[in-house]
């Protein structure tokens, strides 16, 4: 079985690099039989930058934690919600006034659990991405995003 999850987390992390650009990585595990981060929580987040060039983190140590925590998710339960920035900017005024760029994005989203994982399509990552996780309320999408199921061509 550690084979399989080690097979699925390493295709995970092939994904990852073929979307271009830079991008921001969030992971969400949960190990439901121990209590196994510092905080003496089951679950734990946290988010990774993953640079144009495939560097993830700014520390050594971040694409071995990165792929602990995908191994982690997929033998147990998680998710990971992926931004990619776009090169086109739309120009905001801050609440200070000040005029800043913003790129544009696209997110994707993939499952993980049952010793596997699920690219999520267009519709669940939206869902994910804009439901209050307590009242099931939909949230207001954020502006100058789109919400993509990921379609990466592994042959590519």
């Amino acid at each position: 079985m550690t084979e399989i999850i080690e097979l699925k987390t390493k295709e995970i992390l092939f994904l990852l690099h073929k979307i271009k650009g830079s991008k921001i990585v969030t992971i969400t595990v949960t190990d439901e039989n121990k209590f196994t981060f510092q905080d003496n929580s089951p679950t734990r987040s946290q988010a990774f930058d993953i640079s144009e060039n495939g560097f993830i983190g700014y520390n050594l140590n971040h694409e071995k934690l990165l792929f602990d925590l995908i191994s982690l998710g997929i033998k147990n339960v998680g998710g990971m919600i992926i931004r990619q920035f776009l090169d086109e900017k739309i120009e905001r005024i801050v609440t200070n006034g000040r005029k800043i760029l913003i790129p544009k994005k696209n997110i994707y989203a993939i499952g993980l659990g049952g010793n596997t994982y699920k690219i999520m399509n267009s519709k669940q990552v939206e869902e994910a991405c804009n439901t209050d996780f307590m009242t099931k309320e939909k949230l207001p999408n954020e502006e100058n995003v789109s919400y993509k199921e990921l379609e990466i061509d592994l042959l590519a």
